[in-house]
C-alpha cells in the first residue's frame, strides 16, 4: 500500500492576497504621512524666511533714524531682494528662497496694494482664495512678498499652514499673513512687517 503525502509549496491566493494588502496599506500611510511632513517642512522655511526677513528690515530701521529702506528710485517698485545691495549681504547673511527656488520681494507703499474692500474673499474648498472675485487687501506698508508663479497648487496647503502658525489659522484675506492663490489671482503669499502709521 502507497500513502501519499500532501506536500505544500508557495503560498495560497488568498495569503498572497492579504500580504498585498497590508503592504499597500502601510504605503499608503507612509506616503500620506511624508506629503504632511513634507509640507510642514516647507511652511516652516518660509515661515522663517519671513521673519529673517523681518529680522534684518528691523535692523535696517534701528540704524536708519527710524526708517524702512525705501523699494526703488521711485518708492512705488516691488524690488527683488537679489537686487537690493543695501539690504543684502550687510542684514540678511544671504538672500533666501523657498522650496521650489522662488525668491521674496519687498515693497514699502503707503497706498493699499490690490484690492482695498476684501467683502466676500473666502477660501474654497479647494484652498483658492477669491471665489467671488475680490483680492485680499493687502496692508499698505512695509510686505514682503513670496510670488508662486504657476505653482500655486503647490502652495495652497502650505499657506494654510503658515497661516496657522503667524495668524492662529485667520484665513487668506485678513492678519498679518495673507495670500493669492489660483487660477488668475496674484499668486503670492504677503508677509506684512510694518503697516503705514
Amino acid at each position: 500500500m502507497v500513502i501519499m503525502r500532501n506536500f505544500r509549496t508557495g503560498f495560497t491566493y488568498i495569503e498572497l492576497m492579504v500580504v498585498m494588502g497590508i503592504i499597500t496599506l502601510l504605503a499608503t500611510m507612509g506616503g500620506y504621512t511624508w506629503i504632511t511632513l513634507s509640507n510642514r517642512a516647507k511652511a516652516t522655511k518660509i515661515t522663517t524666511d519671513f521673519r529673517k526677513i523681518e529680522g534684518a528690515l528691523q535692523a535696517w530701521k534701528a540704524y536708519t533714524n527710524g526708517q524702512y529702506p525705501n523699494d526703488g528710485p521711485t518708492g512705488s517698485e516691488i524690488i527683488n531682494f537679489k537686487n537690493y545691495p543695501s539690504i543684502y549681504p550687510e542684514y540678511l547673511s544671504q538672500i533666501p528662497v523657498d522650496s521650489y527656488q522662488n525668491t521674496y520681494w519687498y515693497d514699502n507703499d503707503p497706498e493699499v496694494a490690490y484690492d482695498s474692500n476684501p467683502s466676500g474673499c473666502t477660501e474654497d474648498l479647494n484652498g483658492y482664495n477669491n471665489v467671488s472675485g475680490v483680492t485680499p487687501k493687502i496692508e499698505s506698508g512695509v510686505n514682503v512678498y513670496l510670488y508662486t508663479g504657476t505653482k500655486y497648487n503647490y502652495y495652497i496647503k502650505i499657506a494654510a499652514i503658515i497661516d496657522k502658525s503667524v495668524d492662529s489659522g485667520d484665513g487668506a484675506c485678513k492678519g498679518k499673513f495673507r495670500w493669492s492663490l489660483g487660477p488668475g489671482r496674484q499668486n503670492a503669499l504677503f508677509y506684512l512687517i510694518s503697516p503705514t502709521s
